[in-house]
């Protein structure tokens, strides 16, 4: 709405953070419009994607005191329980829902004010629901603002206690359940409510759906209309009557229409009266008239009141000539509608489920794809998984000869250290074992010279 829509723009540079400017005033309606009204107004912080965080980077201080939440700009072809169903995901954390009517755009949208059962829920649903789509079919998104205090009407019911949900019969506590109040006040449990197929209160059979007028789905013509009773297709008359009684050259989009599909019988959804094309007359002869519910005579083409003519009274017949070919007429006309519709629908149905068929298939395509990327995807780990098990055990392998390795080094080292270490004793034993020998030789050399000589000695004196 245009108040919503100024408020946001409230919130500009400058702003303190971790801090949350006020964004004024939204005023609200309670109550059946043909009954009575109330009104009351809401106090709203900055919308979601206005809001600065603290120095921190998180959400500002003063959203922990936030218990209220104000869903903004709902298109009023959201129903209750189409609105139940989407606040389903966070139904959990909700204690009550109140439809409110939105005073500057009351015709197209509505408020729904949820209270939640604790600020943390409620911070979590502005973060989850913001710009969310209200379904897949319709552009319009969720825009949530957060409120500060809600300022009730001074007059008129505003809480649900002490009340009966008129589909279960059951009490209705305002703070003790999932609660949802419609525009018009009365509260239902929102379970109950969601189970109930009508769009209007259950009580009052106030709708917050307004019907839109009629008009030409081509030119936006709201007089002379008429409805194809095959398809459905609403279009504008061969003339436009004036207030003065002339008449006015139209687009004739009904005739278009007919030339186009072939679509031979249209409505005129004024006088209700059905119209052949093909014949270029109305398709019964008989009747009954807006005035005295008269059986009376429709006038070939040419004469007034008719889709190609201009104008004039008809002729009143008696109920007992007529009744029985006006049942005939109507019978055969009504079968014969029926038939064109059965068969408009049944093509309409078999294209619809020529292109849902080709979406599953499409979708069962993607489905067996993604299980044979998945399937891939899995061999190859369980492969990767098994190979990393045999490095694993290798590396073990590897490991404990490295360590048996490593223990005959030093085993080896220590040997070696050993060796060095007795090698000086082995040399001195080695040059003691040396000069004994040359000692021991030198004196084999002298007694050897000495029984030489003594030899010598002996073979003079036999000799001499």
């Amino acid at each position: 709405t245009a108040t919503a829509t100024a408020t946001a723009a409230t919130v500009t540079a400058g702003t303190t953070p971790g801090t949350v400017r006020r964004a004024g005033s939204l005023p609200f309606l309670l109550g059946n419009p043909e009954v009575e009204e109330f009104q009351g107004s809401l106090m709203l912080l900055a919308p979601v994607s206005g809001l600065v965080p603290d120095s921190a980077g998180g959400l500002p201080a003063e959203l922990s005191r936030i218990r209220h939440v104000c869903m903004t700009d709902v298109p009023k072809t959201v129903s209750a329980g189409d609105l139940i169903r989407f606040l389903a995901p966070a139904r959990g954390e909700i204690v009550s829902v109140r439809l409110l009517a939105d005073k500057n755009a009351r015709a197209t949208t509505y408020m729904a004010l949820l209270l939640f059962k604790s600020s943390k829920a409620a911070t979590q649903f502005l973060l989850s629901f913001e710009g969310r789509q209200f379904n897949l079919m319709e552009p319009e998104q969720c825009r949530l603002q957060a409120v500060a205090k809600v300022v009730e009407p001074t007059q008129g019911r505003t809480k649900a206690s002490g009340e009966q949900c008129t589909i279960c019969l059951d009490p209705v506590e305002c703070g003790g359940g999932d609660v949802i109040s419609l525009l018009c006040m009365h509260p239902f449990h929102a379970e109950c409510l969601a189970k109930c197929l009508e769009i209007s209160c259950p009580v009052c059979r106030y709708s917050q759906i307004t019907e839109e007028p009629n008009q030409c789905q081509l030119c936006d013509a709201q007089q002379g209309l008429w409805m194809c009773l095959t398809c459905g297709f609403i279009g504008c008359s061969r003339q436009q009557w004036q207030g003065s009684g002339e008449t006015v050259r139209s687009n004739e989009h009904a005739l278009k229409h007919f030339k186009e599909t072939g679509h031979q019988f249209s409505q005129n959804l004024q006088s209700q009266r059905v119209w052949d094309y093909a014949r270029d007359r109305y398709s019964h002869r008989l009747t009954q008239s807006t005035e005295g519910r008269k059986i009376v005579e429709v006038l070939p083409p040419g004469c007034p009141g008719t889709e190609s003519g201009t104008a004039a009274g008809p002729e009143q017949l008696t109920r007992e000539d007529t009744a029985e070919a006006l049942q005939l007429e109507l019978t055969f006309l009504l079968t014969r509608q029926l038939e064109d519709q059965r068969v408009g629908f049944a093509d309409k149905m078999k294209s619809f489920e020529a292109r849902c068929q080709q979406k599953l298939d499409q979708a069962e395509e993607r489905l067996v794809r993604a299980r044979k990327r998945h399937a891939a995807a899995r061999e190859r780990c369980e492969t990767v998984q098994r190979e990393r098990a045999a490095a694993a055990k290798e590396a073990q392998g590897i490991t404990k000869q490295a360590d048996g390795i490593a223990a005959k080094l030093q085993e080896e080292t220590e040997l070696v250290e050993a060796l060095r270490l007795n090698r000086g004793l082995w040399d001195e034993q080695i040059e003691a074992v040396k000069k004994e020998a040359e000692h021991k030789l030198n004196l084999k050399s002298q007694v050897l010279t000495l029984l030489q000589q003594r030899l010598d000695e002996k073979l003079q004196l036999l000799d001499a």
